[in-house]
């Protein structure tokens, strides 16, 4: 009897599945996505293979749902063939490994729906195309270095910034205000402060503002079908085609007829963005205007109140009059210089005159008058609050 009991033991041992080969905790069935982004996995070895196979087996083996998005997918230098390094997970969780496997192709995760979804990180989405190998080697360097201004003077800037700002000098401002982390992230934050943006181009980051950044959105080109949509719905995803946040004024739609507004229709065969938003307010009579925060959309009236056509006088005003003699009977030549007319140091040195002109104004402003005692500003928030102004 020992005997068979040995046998009948020995058989079950020999038909048991075997051990995987990549240990990795397989959390209990149920469990959230946070939860399972959390556990602990011994050791899990990842080897260099497209993206959505190594994404797959990642899901597999954690237990984690992982969608990629189709825009982070046409961002990739090889798009879907585009490969990870090889990468081994330790004594790490999968929260802490993500990040180690997505930078090096300036990818970013999010929670959402219960799942995790791999989009393309800021950087990268407002790129026009596909991002090169080279500005990825760019990306990579900006997100493994700690900011330093002597690690900033390493890397090549273009600035695309109207000359009437010394645009080095905010830059350098905003980027020591940052606080601390990689150069790539102060990088946004610092540009961000001032309303403007950054993308790598080549082996240089290319600096320009927002609303530069949304004009260059709105010029991509796209194929689409929208058929009787919501005509809401089109605009918001035509500005995420675009990187373009879209705002929608209000009454945008009580003008128009209930039709257009629910079931609208729009197909685009290689177009811009842009004549996607002109299509769309030639056929009901709506306006759009590209601004530093986004594109509004409203009835046309709206839009001019709100954001009036700027002029070259308006963005490039006179600033100086240039006099000469014209004759020996005292007739003189005037001349009217636009700003842009200047040259370079005249208009450092007139900026660099006007700024510590507003601030001797401010510092005579805060001084009591004869007879009067000074007020603090925290003194006077607290008389108005006492008075209840």
């Amino acid at each position: 009897m020992t005997h068979i009991l040995r046998q009948a033991l020995l058989l079950l041992s020999l038909l048991a599945p075997a051990a995987p080969q990549n240990p990795a905790r397989t959390p209990v069935e149920g469990s959230s996505v946070e939860q399972k982004l959390d556990a602990a996995i011994p050791e899990l070895v990842l080897e260099s293979r497209p993206v959505p196979d190594v994404l797959k087996e990642l899901s597999q083996q954690t237990g984690v749902p992982i969608t990629l998005e189709d825009r982070a997918v046409n961002k990739l230098p090889w798009g879907a063939q585009t490969k990870f390094s090889s990468v081994t997970i330790r004594d790490s969780t999968l929260r802490e490994a993500l990040p180690r496997i997505l930078q090096p192709l300036a990818l970013q995760f999010k929670i959402e729906d219960n799942r995790v979804v791999i989009s393309p990180s800021p950087a990268l989405e407002r790129l026009d195309g596909r991002i090169t190998w080279k500005e990825l080697e760019l990306y990579n360097k900006l997100a493994g270095a700690a900011y330093s201004p002597e690690t900033f003077k390493q890397f090549e800037l273009q600035y695309r910034i109207t000359s009437k700002l010394d645009a080095p000098a905010l830059l350098a401002d905003q980027l020591a205000r940052a606080g601390t982390g990689n150069t790539a992230d102060l990088l946004e934050t610092a540009t961000a402060s001032l309303n403007w943006t950054w993308i790598p181009q080549d082996t240089r980051i290319v600096i320009l503002t927002q609303q530069a950044m949304y004009a260059r959105g709105m010029a991509r080109r796209m194929t689409g079908r929208y058929d009787r949509r919501p005509l809401g719905e089109i605009l918001f995803e035509l500005g995420r085609e675009a990187g373009v946040h879209v705002h929608l004024q209000a009454g945008t739609f009580t003008r128009l007829p209930r039709e257009t507004v629910d079931r609208y229709s729009l197909f685009l065969t290689n177009a811009s963005i842009r004549q996607a938003f002109d299509y769309i307010a030639a056929e009901t009579g709506l306006a759009y205007s590209i601004e530093p925060d986004g594109v509004h959309v409203g009835p046309a009236d709206n839009i001019e109140k709100m954001f009036p056509p700027r002029t070259a006088e308006a963005e490039d005003p006179y600033v100086a009059k240039f006099s000469i003699p014209y004759n020996d009977k005292g007739i003189n030549l005037e001349f009217l210089l636009r700003e842009s007319e200047l040259p370079r140091d005249i208009r450092q040195k007139r900026d660099q005159f006007i700024k510590q002109l507003r601030e001797a104004s401010r510092a005579a402003a805060s001084q009591p008058s004869p007879g009067r005692p000074a007020t603090s500003p925290a003194a006077k928030a607290a008389s108005q609050a006492a008075s209840g102004r």
